[in-house]
């Protein structure tokens, strides 16, 4: 990035303050930055940190109860990639649809009456903008239809209709398997340069983070601690806390190749460990879904594999491989088309709460209108279990403190938490039965890194602590790699 650029935006002494009715509750403290055009801005920093409330302040989307002061340069257009795309779409409308909605917006904005055959040019022409092929029949298509890389093209198809001056990137790698990241940011990268358009992207992905941006601000309890280049950020860290960040980074990644490799496999193979008893049985699996209106899309065929007591297995793939579609059939949520299921001897799910799970999304997967000593207790009440304490709010207590948040957040609601917290809670509330089986389906991917070393020494805990199984969803290899017994990977179809 040369520095001769001239500055799009200026931020100086910017501050939000949510009103709670415990108090004030300050995210963002006196932030102060320059971007460019054509800039990659970099937010990075632990959940609770401020990055996503910093873009949400931009976009004017803070709640009733924020207050947001200081100033920043005016009649800029912005547009915002929200961290996860199937929330971010409306599952009743086609793609195509809500891209047109986006445009019509843009349009009705500038004071200019849309046209409909020009609207659905343009959807086609941002579909195909944002790499997505055979654009006028994928148009036709709902969310569901799309693997999680695709609905994020869609979301920045999205994105790009308002024409931005700026584009707000919160986390639009997350979940996604390296391949499909490395298209997003290649993606990112074309829009940039094609567009002349600047972008802040918030990422707890240090590795993202040094592969597309130009400059990093690090961001602690809603401060900005250091502001660099993205090669003196990495090689030269200042402040503390970014050198703890880059620690905690290289930790959460490292590998023990001489000793755990041995016991490991890259290919369904549920027979290792033999002397152990298998807690779960999966037997020729198969299942496929509608695409569109005539096709098919087989997920997976045939998979078999045993998992036994006490394990932590890994399973991987590709996005769209059908991870979350086994985890789904396990926990009796989809019934597969072929095959069989065993846990514990018998077929199909016991209704006692003795398997859990913890969603990649704890956005949707949270009751926005519960309060988390509710939501964390609520498998207590459904299932009729009496706790080892004197009731469900102390248990949930218990288990709030077991993930690492005090009984400060028992009454709080989800919408008040960050992504991390939000994570954490939806742990807990899979904990409160004491599970024989957890499964975590891409539970670490919304993390920072800091957070996800703990949330790994967490599971790890699980396992010691609660004698429990853990089915370990990811499509990151290394993190897998460093925390699973045995690898299962789940080929594309």
């Amino acid at each position: 990035m040369n520095m001769n650029t001239p500055q799009i935006l200026k931020v100086e002494n910017l501050k939000v303050v949510f009103d709670s009715a415990k108090g004030y509750i300050t995210a963002v403290k006196d932030v102060n930055f320059a971007l460019r055009k054509g800039e990659i801005l970099a937010l990075v920093g632990e959940s609770g940190s401020g990055k996503t409330v910093l873009c949400k302040s931009f976009m004017g989307l803070l709640p009733g109860n924020a207050l947001c002061t200081g100033t920043k340069s005016k009649g800029l257009r912005y547009a915002m990639i929200f961290q996860d795309p199937l929330t971010a779409l409306d599952p009743s409308m086609k793609v195509g649809r809500q891209i047109a909605e986006a445009i019509y917006i843009y349009e009705k904005s500038c004071g200019r009456k849309p046209v409909i055959s020009q609207v659905n040019r343009r959807v086609i022409e941002l579909l195909e903008t944002v790499g997505i092929d055979n654009a006028e029949e994928r148009s036709r298509m709902y969310p569901h239809e799309f693997s999680g890389g695709m609905r994020q093209r869609v979301v920045i198809a999205i994105a790009l209709a308002a024409k931005p001056q700026i584009l707000l990137a919160d986390e639009p790698t997350t979940a996604l398997d390296v391949k499909t990241q490395a298209q997003i940011l290649a993606l990112l990268g074309n829009l940039r340069e094609k567009l002349q358009m600047s972008i802040i992207l918030v990422s707890h992905d240090l590795r993202v983070v040094r592969q597309i941006a130009d400059r990093a601000a690090v961001m602690k309890d809603g401060e900005i601690v250091e502001i660099e280049s993205v090669d003196r950020i990495f090689e030269k860290p200042k402040h503390a806390y970014t050198k703890e960040l880059l620690e905690a980074s290289n930790a959460v990644h490292a590998i023990d190749n001489d000793i755990k490799n041995e016991n490991k496999t890259n290919k369904n193979d549920g027979n290792i460990n033999n002397n152990a008893a298998a807690i779960l049985e999966i037997n020729h699996l198969s299942h496929s879904f509608k695409l569109g209106r005539k096709s098919r899309k087989t997920v997976f065929t045939d998979l078999s594999f045993s998992v036994n007591k006490n394990e932590i297995i890994g399973i991987i793939g590709a996005s769209g491989s059908g991870k979350s579609t086994l985890a789904k059939c396990i926990m009796g949520i989809i019934k597969p088309e072929k095959g069989v299921i065993n846990f514990i001897g018998q077929q199909g799910r016991k209704n006692d709460g003795s398997i859990q799970i913890v969603f990649q999304d704890s956005t949707s997967s949270l009751d926005p209108r519960m309060k988390i000593a509710d939501i964390i207790a609520e498998p207590l009440r459904i299932n009729h279990i009496k706790t080892k304490r004197n009731g469900a709010r102390e248990e949930a207590a218990f288990q709030l403190k077991y993930v690492g948040l005090d009984q400060s957040y028992l009454d709080r609601y989800p919408a008040e938490l960050s992504g991390g917290q939000r994570q954490r809670v939806a742990i807990a509330r899979a904990l409160c039965t004491e599970p024989e089986l957890l499964i975590a389906d891409e539970a670490l991917s919304a993390l920072d890194v800091s957070t996800q070393k703990q949330i790994v020494e967490l599971f790890r805990h699980i396992r010691q602590e609660h004698d429990c199984t853990i089915l370990f969803i990811s499509h990151d290899l290394e993190l897998v790699n460093s925390l699973c017994d045995r690898i299962i990977k789940i080929d594309d179809n």
